[in-house]
């Protein structure tokens, strides 16, 4: 599984589009063959969207169970300007 926001802020995924991959782009730049090799999905996740549980190795080694839940991320930089900006959240005056 890929997120929307990667896909769309560093590749040329357009996820408004039925059609979201530019193949003709990848042809002309002689990276076709990204889809088969690249594992690219056809449509990728919307951020937030449940993935799956974590594998009971990656719960063993991040102290979790393999009930914690994997969404689909979203760009540390975007992440962090909602970290920030939400505690201002509804508040006009102060939100600059």
């Amino acid at each position: 599984a890929r997120s929307q926001c990667t896909l769309t802020a560093k590749w040329t995924y357009l996820a408004h589009q039925e059609t979201a991959w530019q193949r003709d782009f990848f042809e002309l730049v002689g990276l076709d063959d990204l889809f088969e090799h690249g594992n690219l999905p056809e449509r990728a996740s919307p951020v937030g969207a449940y993935i799956g549980p974590l594998t009971a190795r990656t719960a063993a080694e991040l102290g979790l169970t393999e009930n914690c839940r994997v969404g689909a991320g979203v760009i540390d930089a975007y992440a962090g300007a909602l970290g920030v900006l939400g505690g201002f959240a509804g508040d006009d005056q102060n939100i600059g």
